[in-house]
């Protein structure tokens, strides 16, 4: 299996996940090639998202095969082995698979959602695989270039200055949105995930690894769930509202006249 890390730099401290890719490396035996390029061209993440994936379709249909890229960015670590599970999943599956990252900061929760609003986080391989979802993060995610080229050719997106298929482009969403209702505005990586969708692409979340997404302080799984979210008396679980509950809600405060 071949596997294309690209690091996702925006600013000086990539030390972990380099020190986290050069363990598993170590351990993995050879078990698949790996290279990884910093991407610190653009200082946009749609652009730097976009030219990586342009750039590993380019390299697919020169060399006559497909192979597995992973996007990580600079500020995010992972248990060993997690990678290799990661890509090992986007190979089996062909398309999407995001790794469950928390949010940093004030934020609760992780940067996706899953279909049914419910999750289990667990940091064994045996026990959770692939969960369906609607949107996973940019932070750590497998993206199969058979995936890709579909996207490019099935949604007929075009190449544009300086040089890369806007594949990450943030786009304005109003499916599933009732009347009065706001539509949703999909940052870079959502927006990925949403054009996957609309090309027929898989999309997964891979629940088998942990993962540190490191700000002032670094944030868990454990720290991204709050007490009163927790499901089943287990703390790596959690219930999250689904978007439509999150739509219906808004509409009850803006009936009340809450506009925040």
């Amino acid at each position: 299996m071949k596997v294309v890390v690209f690091l996702m730099r925006d600013e000086v401290g990539a030390d972990r996940p380099l020190d986290a890719l050069y363990r598993e490396l170590a351990e993995s035996g050879g078990a698949f090639e790996c290279r990884w390029h910093i991407v610190d061209r653009f200082a946009s993440i749609d652009c730097k998202r976009s030219h990586v994936m342009t750039r590993a379709m380019q390299e697919a249909a020169e060399r006559g095969e497909h192979f597995v890229t992973v996007q990580v960015d600079h500020d995010v670590a992972w248990e060993p082995g997690g990678l290799l599970r990661l890509a090992r999943h986007c190979e089996t599956t062909r398309g999407v698979v995001g790794a469950i990252v928390p949010m940093r900061g004030f934020q609760r929760g992780f940067g996706g959602r899953i279909c049914d609003g419910q999750v289990h986080v667990v940091g064994s391989d045996e026990l959770v695989r692939l969960g369906h979802t609607s949107y996973v993060g940019g932070a750590m995610v497998a993206i199969h270039t058979e995936a890709i080229t579909r996207i490019a050719e099935r949604l007929e997106l075009p190449l544009v200055s300086p040089g890369f298929i806007p594949f990450a482009m943030p786009m304005i969403d109003s499916e599933g949105c009732e009347p009065g209702d706001l539509p949703d505005y999909l940052y870079e990586d959502w927006a990925l995930v949403k054009r996957a969708h609309q090309a027929g692409v898989p999309v997964h979340a891979y629940l088998g690894v942990m993962t540190t997404h490191h700000g002032a302080t670094p944030f868990t799984a454990e720290t991204a769930v709050r007490p009163d979210e927790r499901v089943d008396d287990n703390p790596l679980a959690w219930r999250e509202q689904t978007l439509k509950e999150q739509r219906r809600a808004l509409r009850e405060r803006r009936s009340r006249g809450d506009r925040r």
